[in-house]
This record gives structure tokens, sequence and C-alpha cells, in this order.
């Protein structure tokens, strides 16, 4: 549905657009969310923060080896 005006414009797909999006609908708003590429993008699909978990069970499914020593130091 495209309508002719919006409350709200959101430029890029990150998490943050993502979020603003949401909650301007949440609030009965009317958002547009605009991305150049063709898939989400920014922090949705490239997180520059990393969390790591050592010797947790994704991993050792993966046959990543860890153990609780390695994980301390």
């Amino acid at each position: 549905m495209v309508a002719d005006s919006y409350d709200v414009v959101v430029l890029g797909s990150g998490m943050a657009g993502l979020a603003t999006v949401l909650a301007a609908s949440e609030r009965g708003l009317r958002p547009l969310l605009i991305e150049k590429s063709e898939k989400l993008g920014g922090g949705t699909t490239n997180p520059y923060g990393l969390i790591w978990i050592g010797d947790n069970h994704l991993a050792r499914a993966a046959g990543y080896e860890d153990n609780r020593a390695d994980v301390v130091r």
C-alpha cells in the first residue's frame, strides 16, 4: 500500500531504523522506510559489536572446542 503522505520517514533499515518504524506504527503513525539496497541493511545484517560466549552448546555442535580455563583466560 502506497500512501500519499507519511508521519515519519526513516532512512535506512538498520536496527535503529527498524525500531523507529515499529515504534511509529505502534503509536498509530504512518512510517515510510527507505532502504537503498535490496536487503535489510545497517546493523541488522552487519553488527560491528560482537558478543562471544565461550564453551556453548552451539559452538560445540559446530565442532569448536572451548573449555572453561580457555574462556576465563
